[in-house]
């Protein structure tokens, strides 16, 4: 069905959110369907940039601390070791403080603002399902994101909303999915080549698509890894590790990197839109 769908007569535009999910329908169907990236449209108005005019303003209206987004790595014993040498690094070398929060605020833990009561003792002792707001998230000093995925949507509600965004490089992300469970974006199986899309000429070669350790390598997620939104977004900062996370905070302009996003990111949502008039201007014809 995708593949007629796609492929058929149809008076039917389709745009792929994100160049993974294009190159998965081109192994697995064999239809060409162009891609975008996410823009988290539905953020308009939450911006790092809007709690003040001036670099003192904005400097004082941020919270001195760097937020660490939810990763399903943080349920893994070797999550939690990460928290601990995070923490600890933070105290000696103090990149960033703040009382309320720790140097390091994690998602999954509430902040002093969400009470003592005992579900938020317990929560914050066992990683329960407390989210940050968009308004909390865009007031953090930067934030740490871990992947999941190969596509994720937190990556681009940060950087829609200009928070200076720090990761793991590829050398460091591609050992994550041997210590958890990683890639559920991506599927297995494809029509036989007979019945996609077009021709197949045995050129296209085998696309590894699944990320399950037992079966495949880290060779895996470095192939699909250039098809994401991490590889290609620029002003973000990729660390090699934990001292070099901590080093990259404390001497990174974080009000020279928000505007650089904030300018790639109105880039993006203009080639998008033009994108889509003129699809939905053929389509009308």
């Amino acid at each position: 069905l995708a593949r007629d769908l796609l492929a058929g007569p149809l008076p039917l535009f389709a745009l792929a959110e994100g160049a993974v999910l294009s190159a998965q329908l081109k192994h697995q169907v064999g239809a060409m369907v162009p891609s975008c990236p996410s823009l988290a449209l539905y953020l308009e108005g939450t911006s790092y940039l809007d709690h003040g005019a001036s670099s003192e303003a904005l400097s004082a209206s941020k919270r001195s601390t760097i937020l660490v987004t939810r990763a399903r790595y943080f349920n893994h014993p070797t999550g939690f070791f990460l928290r601990c040498l995070l923490t600890e690094f933070a105290i000696i070398n103090q990149p960033v403080a703040d009382a309320a929060r720790g140097h390091f605020w994690f998602s999954e833990i509430p902040s002093r603002e969400q009470g003592n009561s005992a579900a938020t003792v317990a929560t914050s002792a066992g990683g329960g399902d407390t989210w940050k707001s968009w308004e909390e998230m865009s007031q953090c000093t930067a934030a740490f994101f871990i992947p999941s995925d190969i596509h994720q949507r937190t990556f681009i509600e940060l950087y829609k909303m200009n928070v200076p965004t720090f990761m793991p490089d590829v050398e460091w992300l591609i050992r994550l999915p041997l210590t958890s469970p990683f890639g559920v974006f991506t599927y297995e199986g494809a029509l036989p080549p007979e019945e996609r899309a077009g021709t197949s000429d045995g050129a296209e070669g085998e696309m590894p698509v699944s990320f399950d350790v037992q079966t495949t390598s880290a060779a895996t997620l470095h192939h699909w890894y250039y098809y994401s939104d991490y590889a290609h977004f620029p002003h973000v900062g990729h660390c090699k590790s934990i001292p070099d996370l901590l080093h990259k905070v404390a001497t990174t302009d974080f009000e020279e990197v928000a505007q650089k996003m904030r300018q790639h990111y109105e880039l993006l949502a203009r080639g998008a839109t033009a994108a889509m008039a003129k699809a939905t201007g053929i389509l009308l014809l």
